[in-house]
């Protein structure tokens, strides 16, 4: 487990998510009927070639709507399904459908809706229909509850789609900022909401996207996603239970606050960023970690500052004969995998990052100087892990995959 200010949703580095569920909140399972024999799902709804369906759910606040409705216009062959709600025309989104109580009660009725559930006096429903028709020419992406993803997956795969969950959240305190901003709920309410993040009930994937940055960097994190095509970074790190750690981190968060950005965890970039296939981030991650063959030494070396190479500002080089053997090493698993990747160290110098984002020179030379001061000995790394790595937006990065 790694944990930090900044990385607080990393807390699990295999993809286990956790959501925050709507108060009030009240399920209609989308199994209902099943007991005594009435499929939620037709003979005919089955579908000819393998598809794809992504459940998109994530505590109130996190931007599920925006980011939606920013990634429908990019997408080609998956459709973004708008879903039902029982509000007026004027307080619905561009991927909502608003309908009347009585409408709504009639579809529902009529087996209309592939599933339904409420949420403060708000009746929400995902037309079947819609789904089965995007079906037909292509994957599809589901704007739900949380609670309806273990009955949603089955119907789902009944229908022969192959189904990953995606999560969108942000820090607390980003989400008490755009909750409190909305003046719908007072001050206990929002806490309460924020302090009650269940866990997701799951048996596929689970992936997350983190909307603490600019919209447009989670935006490409979930078309990356969508689309089986993600921007990674491979990373070696210390144990977090290591005086290295401990000294490094508390630099790190004392450079932050200092130049107003947020924090990140320690850690030795072996390589340049490459694309990843979705479907083989962790079979990849084993393959890199063997080739490696086991612990980093890391030799601390000199401070250096750029405001562009490798979109870091201060960072420690860290040369020595096992760093680059594991810089190679990683490159020669990422090759055999068949991510494009210089086969070269080409210039690149391994590194521990202590400062990103673009600052003055005073406070990079600054920062620089305090690197220097903190006089690292040689330490070792044995956790190998693979991050999200978008865009250059680093507090939405998200932690993939670790080894071990």
């Amino acid at each position: 487990v790694i944990s930090s200010a900044m990385f607080q949703p990393f807390a699990s580095c295999v993809l286990v998510a956790f959501s925050a569920t709507k108060l009030g909140h009240v399920r209609r399972s989308v199994c209902e009927g099943w007991a005594d024999g009435r499929s939620r799902h037709k003979a005919g709804d089955r579908l000819r070639d393998k598809r794809r369906a992504f459940l998109v759910c994530g505590p109130s606040g996190a931007g599920k709507d925006t980011i939606l409705e920013n990634v429908r216009a990019k997408l080609n062959g998956c459709t973004v399904i708008s879903r039902h709600l029982t509000r007026g025309p004027e307080k619905i989104t561009g991927i909502e459908i608003s309908t009347s109580a009585t409408e709504f009660a009639a579809m529902d009725s009529s087996r209309r809706f592939l599933t339904t559930w409420s949420s403060h006096s708000t009746q929400y429903g995902i037309s079947r229909r819609a789904v089965h028709q995007a079906l037909e020419s292509g994957d599809v992406v589901l704007n739900v509850s949380r609670s309806e993803i273990p009955g949603l997956e089955q119907t789902l795969e009944a229908m022969g789609c192959d189904v990953a969950v995606v999560v969108i959240e942000a820090s607390p305190a980003v989400l008490q900022a755009r909750l409190q901003s909305r003046g719908r709920e007072t001050s206990e309410q929002i806490a309460f909401r924020i302090a009650r993040q269940p866990s997701i009930a799951s048996r596929n994937r689970v992936w997350r996207v983190r909307n603490d940055a600019d919209v447009d960097s989670a935006v490409t994190a979930l078309l990356e996603i969508l689309t089986g095509t993600m921007k990674c970074s491979l990373w070696v790190m210390p144990a977090v239970n290591s005086d290295i750690f401990a000294r490094t981190k508390q630099l790190i968060g004392v450079l932050a606050d200092q130049n107003s950005v947020a924090p990140f965890d320690p850690h030795i970039t072996l390589c340049p960023s490459v694309a990843c296939q979705s479907d083989q981030i962790e079979s990849t991650a084993r393959d890199v970690a063997k080739e490696i063959g086991g612990p980093v030494e890391v030799v601390p070396s000199t401070a250096t500052v750029s405001e562009t190479q490798w979109n870091r500002a201060v960072v420690l080089e860290a040369p020595g004969v096992s760093i680059e053997h594991a810089s190679l090493a990683a490159r020669r698993a990422l090759d055999r995998c068949g991510s494009a990747v210089n086969l070269s160290l080409g210039g690149y110098a391994p590194h521990i990052s202590f400062l990103y984002g673009i600052h003055p020179d005073v406070a990079l030379f600054a920062s620089a100087v305090e690197v220097t001061g903190l006089r690292l000995s040689p330490f070792q790394c044995s956790a190998l892990c693979v991050v999200h790595t978008p865009t250059p937006a680093w507090s939405n990065w998200v932690f993939l995959a670790r080894i071990p």
